[in-house]
């Protein structure tokens, strides 16, 4: 996606694709874990929708 213009490198493309994956698959029985990747997601809320109105646009 940054090499198609969509994402700016400075979001950190990989580290956001990490949250997700971290989202989605680690430790879902673990609620202190799940608290501590909800919080990281939180944290990088704000380059999360810059990278979402980046692929729209």
């Amino acid at each position: 996606m940054e090499k198609l213009g969509a994402l700016r490198p400075h979001l950190g493309f990989a580290t956001l694709a990490e949250l997700r994956n971290r989202v989605a698959h680690h430790d879902p029985d673990d609620p202190g874990r799940q608290a501590a990747i909800r919080n990281a997601v939180f944290a990088r809320m704000g380059d999360l929708l810059e990278a979402h109105d980046g692929i729209l646009a």
